[in-house]
């Protein structure tokens, strides 16, 4: 039974890396990184379930979250999968190598993640929903607003990319587990004072 995490991220590294669309993908901005919002990803996932009181299979969790984007390795004009699809296909022939405990529930976890209807349906496996909330909460909040600001040219630019990207979470709470709804809340409040300050730095009128 594989139970070597390390391994895992290592495969999932490697897969990245190492295929040419994804390293000539021009979408993803130099300072991003697919496997670093795994790594990611994963912490949040360790983090959530330490506060969930709830019955939680780890491993199931955790494999998932590690293989949950590593289709974009294999996306190009001509793929017909979504990434999520594409993931799980990687992870099955990964499974095909090395014996993998509860393959298909994982499978249809990555396969899925990226329905976030999920989250609100009383079947959704509480494994699936906890990785929804971990994707959901990477590159919010101060992440978020980082990456606007690298991703402009000026204080004012900032200010607009962040209106128009890292305030989305101010709209809505899509976490279901209690420590996912609390953090996002923190997230929504450092976001909010974040542009209001910012606002008045610039002599910008926010309404």
């Amino acid at each position: 039974m594989t139970t070597d995490y390390n391994h895992m991220l290592n495969f999932v590294k490697e897969t990245l890396y190492n295929i040419g669309n994804y390293k000539n993908n021009i979408k993803y901005q130099s300072f991003r990184s697919r496997f670093s919002h795994t790594k990611r990803v994963l912490n949040w996932c360790k983090r959530l379930i330490r506060e969930y009181s709830g019955s939680v299979n780890e491993y199931v969790l955790f494999v998932s979250a590690i293989f949950h984007d590593v289709g974009y390795a294999i996306l190009n004009d001509e793929t017909k999968l979504s990434h999520a699809e594409a993931s799980a296909e990687i992870f099955k022939d990964y499974c095909s190598k090395y014996d993998v405990p509860f393959a298909s529930i994982i499978s249809d976890n990555i396969s899925s993640h990226s329905d976030k209807t999920l989250l609100k349906q009383d079947s959704t496996p509480i494994e699936l929903i906890l990785l929804m909330e971990a994707d959901l909460l990477d590159e919010t909040g101060a992440l978020s607003i980082v990456f606007d600001c690298m991703s402009s040219v000026s204080y004012e630019a900032a200010f607009e990319h962040i209106c128009k990207f890292s305030c989305w979470i101010l709209n809505e709470n899509p976490m279901v587990t209690p420590e996912a709804v609390r953090v996002w809340e923190g997230k929504k409040e450092l976001v909010k004072m974040f542009i209001h300050s910012l606002a008045i730095d610039l002599n910008i009128d926010e309404n």
